[in-house]
């Protein structure tokens, strides 16, 4: 019984100490009396201290009243109401100047040129990306190669079972492989109706596309022989021409772009 009375006075002592007007109290309470607080604590007799305490710092009631309880509230009313002002005010001058120096640090980094170790690792980096793709480009275009040989023996084996020619089902054969160029492939093969030779950088530069979809494209080209690669040792880059068959491929679409621009 008696620890729960201790127990609830020190709940209700904690609640009052811990509230922001008793603390502001406090602090004004202990700045006012300065000089109370350090004669109690000084080794002065007792009896020379309530001497003093009582005839000189609160010698009268305006002294003892204002300087213990009058002062202090006030003190503890005005920092309590002002103090979140410029509490508010000094945050978000603090924060907005925070933002201006990240943007400033940002802009400055970003006209500020790469030195040429960081440069060189990101040219690294690229290129160790781009022949990554060009792999696994290789080894999809591989796989694809076979399943057209698949399907080729299959169909060789099903007409040799019927005893007879093998029919157009076959689905890769190279007149439909003509026909399913895509728009990227064509504009790719185009581009060498004035130019005997290109550089990736030309495709890139000239086609309107992505540059992922035109390299994918290129690879495609170069898959079913319309071009031949070289590497050229002057620039130390893959040079691009037409083959035989590329020739032919873009022949036929110089023509057919002449129908269609002359219909007459």
């Amino acid at each position: 019984m008696f620890q729960d009375t201790i127990n609830s006075i020190k709940a209700v002592l904690y609640e009052r100490i811990s509230s922001p007007l008793a603390g502001a109290f406090l602090s004004s309470w202990l700045i006012w009396n300065w000089k109370t607080v350090l004669y109690v604590f000084s080794s002065t007799k007792v009896s020379e201290k309530i001497y003093y305490i009582d005839k000189k710092l609160y010698a009268d009631s305006y002294e003892f009243w204002g300087t213990i309880v009058i002062f202090p509230l006030i003190s503890a009313f005005l920092f309590i109401l002002i103090y979140p002002f410029l509490s508010y005010w000094t945050y978000s001058f603090w924060e907005k100047a925070q933002i201006k120096l990240k943007k400033l640090k940002l802009e400055i980094e970003g006209e500020t040129p790469l030195p040429e170790k960081e440069a060189q690792k990101l040219r690294l980096a690229h290129l160790a990306l781009e022949k990554a793709f060009y792999n696994q480009l290789k080894t999809k275009n591989d796989e694809v190669q076979n399943l057209k040989e698949q399907i080729l023996n299959l169909n060789e084996l099903l007409s040799e079972d019927k005893n007879e020619e093998p029919k157009q089902v076959l689905l890769f054969d190279e007149e439909q492989d003509e026909e399913q160029l895509t728009d990227a492939e064509q504009s790719a093969l185009l581009l060498f109706k004035e130019k005997d030779e290109l550089f990736m950088v030309d495709f890139i530069n000239q086609l309107p596309y992505e540059s992922v979809k035109i390299q994918y494209s290129v690879e495609c080209l170069l898959d079913r022989v319309y071009l031949l690669k070289d590497w050229n040792r002057k620039v130390s880059s893959y040079t691009y021409k037409l083959t035989t068959k590329g020739k032919g491929k873009v022949v036929k679409l110089l023509d057919t772009s002449s129908s269609v621009d002359n219909p007459n």
